[in-house]
């Protein structure tokens, strides 16, 4: 039976496919030179991605870290927004810098929540089932 091989190094640079696609995304570049193709968001997503839009605009270009975004869209683990950076990384939404904390550069244009006054509205706090939403 002949079974198809899949190759295990890059032919343009001779660099094994994880450890080259890793230094690229921690670099900020795209894959292969080329600008990556935006994809829509999922809701979840998108959901987060208002979130991280709406909290930068109010700290003044500072991101969140990944325990207020895990707080801002009601996730139980902070495992679920590493998950859903990725994603988003990988459609071409968001851009992150490995070597620094909060570093998210947000790449497709999103629009987010205001209040009257025009203050960007970026934090949602989730209701449980039996709690009181406080007025």
């Amino acid at each position: 039976m002949n079974v198809p091989q899949f190759p295990q190094q890059d032919p343009a640079d001779g660099a094994p496919f994880p450890r080259r696609d890793a230094a690229r995304r921690a670099a900020g570049a795209a894959t292969n030179g080329v600008a990556p193709i935006s994809f829509s968001p999922t809701a979840r997503q998108a959901d987060l991605l208002r979130f991280v839009v709406g909290y930068q605009a109010a700290h003044g270009g500072v991101s969140p870290s990944f325990i207020e975004m895990r707080d801002g869209i009601g996730l139980a683990s902070k495992g679920g927004i590493v998950r859903l950076l990725d994603g988003m990384e990988e459609r071409g939404l968001i851009r992150r810098l490995g070597s620094r904390a909060r570093a998210i550069e947000v790449l497709a244009p999103i629009s987010f929540p205001r209040a009257p006054d025009g203050a960007p509205l970026f934090f949602v706090t989730p209701v449980h089932a039996g709690e009181v939403s406080h007025p």
